[in-house]
C-alpha cells in the first residue's frame, strides 16, 4: 500500500517532534509532549494527605503521607534537583523528593512520605494545618500552575509523656592523669509512659567543658529502656572538679518532669 507524500510528511514530523521532546528532557529542561504540533501538558495535584496513626495523640511518632496524581494528558518528567513536594509545618520543616528524570505517565498516581516528621512530644496536643505542595518551584510545565497544593488538618490529642533521667555518670578509667584519654559514660533511662524521640538538635551535654553528645534525629527510647552514651576526651587541668550531665538541656523533648535531666560527677584529675 503506498502512501502519499502529504501523509508521509506528517509522519516525519511527528517523529522529530519526538526526537526534539527527548532532546530537551537530556538538557535538564522539560519539555511537553507533542502530538501533530498539539503539545500534551501534564498536570501534578495533590489528591490527599494521610496521617499514620489516623488519631495521634502527644505519645505517637507520625507519619505523613502525601498521595499525588498527573491528570493531564501528558507525561510529567521531572527535571534534575527538582524537589516535588513540600510538607509544611509552623516549624517549616518536611520535604521529599522523587528521582530526577522520573516520569508520571498521565493518570500515574504516586506517594511519599516522611518516617519522624513529628516525633514523640515535639508537638502539643492540638490541631495544625498541613500543606503539601507538588514541584514548588515550577519546574514542571503543567496545563495548570495554580492547583498543586493540597492542606489538612492534624489533630493531636494529649497521650502519655517520656521522663528522661540520667541513671548513671562515671569514668573510663575511673583514675585519670593529665596524659590520660578517657571517656565520660553517661546512661540515660526513660522512666515515663511514653517513648522519648530525640528531634534533630536534641544533645546531651557532660563534663567542665560541655563536651556534646548528638543522638541522631528519630532516636527512639522506648519506656523503661535505658540507652549508654560514651565521649572519648582529655583534660589539661590537674585538681578536683565537679562536672555535670544534662540530657536534653533545651527541653525539645517534652516531659512528665523536666526538672530531673542533670547529674554531677566529682572528678579528680592527678
Amino acid at each position: 500500500m503506498k502512501r502519499k507524500p502529504m501523509q508521509l510528511l506528517l509522519i516525519l514530523g511527528c517523529v522529530f517532534e519526538f526526537a526534539m521532546v527527548l532532546l530537551g528532557t537530556q538538557q535538564n529542561k522539560v519539555t511537553p509532549l507533542q502530538v501533530n504540533s498539539i503539545a500534551l501538558f501534564p498536570d501534578l495535584i495533590v489528591t490527599a494527605i494521610r496521617f499514620t496513626p489516623e488519631r495521634p495523640t502527644t505519645a505517637d511518632p507520625i507519619m505523613i503521607l502525601v498521595d499525588m496524581k498527573n491528570q493531564g494528558k501528558g507525561p510529567a518528567v521531572i527535571p534534575a534537583g527538582a524537589m516535588e513536594w513540600k510538607a509544611l509545618l509552623p516549624s517549616g520543616r518536611g520535604s521529599g523528593g522523587l528521582s530526577d528524570g522520573e516520569t508520571i505517565p498521565p493518570g500515574g498516581t504516586f506517594t511519599r512520605g516522611v518516617n519522624n516528621f513529628l516525633n514523640s512530644g515535639e508537638l502539643a496536643a492540638g490541631s495544625y494545618t498541613i500543606k503539601a505542595v507538588v514541584d514548588p518551584d515550577g519546574r514542571c510545565a503543567e496545563s495548570n500552575e495554580g492547583n498543586n497544593e493540597k492542606t489538612a488538618v492534624l489533630t493531636i490529642t494529649e497521650g502519655g509523656k517520656p521522663d528522661l533521667l540520667i541513671t548513671d555518670m562515671h569514668l573510663d578509667p575511673a583514675q585519670i592523669t593529665l596524659k590520660t584519654d578517657f571517656r565520660i559514660v553517661v546512661t540515660i533511662r526513660n522512666q515515663g509512659n511514653a517513648p522519648a524521640v530525640f528531634p534533630d538538635g536534641t544533645r546531651i551535654l557532660a563534663g567542665d567543658m560541655d563536651y556534646e553528645y548528638a543522638p541522631s534525629g528519630g532516636t527512639s527510647i522506648k519506656p523503661g529502656e535505658t540507652r549508654t552514651y560514651r565521649k572519648v576526651n582529655s583534660h589539661v587541668q590537674v585538681g578536683t572538679f565537679t562536672w555535670k550531665a544534662t540530657v536534653d538541656p533545651e527541653n525539645i523533648v517534652r516531659e512528665s518532669d523536666e526538672t530531673n535531666n542533670t547529674r554531677s560527677l566529682q572528678v579528680r584529675i592527678k
